[in-house]
């Protein structure tokens, strides 16, 4: 009974920069965020949900402590909609210039001048 009553009260809403979910039985938990601040999207399968063409969905909010959000029993035709949405998070994220990532990104492989590349 609890899982049929959760499944009826999940609810999520995609927007252009934000998302709002909503899930629970007996306690609802509501969550609104801006899609800069998700760090992870994650979808996952049992055997009993691919029977039933569903899915659950976390998603990992950037908040101290890290926040995560798990819906159950989403629709799985709705994971290309959701991934493209999550995906073009690339818009709203900015790297600020002042940051050490240039010079992080340019260290983090270098290549020894002795190390000859070959191409057969």
């Amino acid at each position: 009974m609890n899982r049929i009553r959760e499944y009826r009260h999940t609810a999520f809403r995609l927007e252009d920069t934000h998302v709002q979910l909503r899930s629970g039985a007996f306690t609802v938990e509501t969550l609104v965020t801006k899609r800069a601040k998700l760090l992870e999207l994650q979808f996952e399968r049992s055997l009993l949900q691919r029977m039933f063409g569903v899915m659950s969905v976390k998603l990992t909010n950037r908040a101290h402590p890290v926040h995560v959000t798990t819906l159950l029993d989403i629709d799985s035709s709705l994971q290309p909609l959701i991934t493209s949405w999550f995906e073009a998070r690339t818009k709203d994220v900015e790297i600020d210039p002042h940051s050490q990532y240039s010079s992080l990104k340019q260290e983090a492989c270098p290549i020894p001048s002795y190390v000859e590349v070959n191409s057969k």
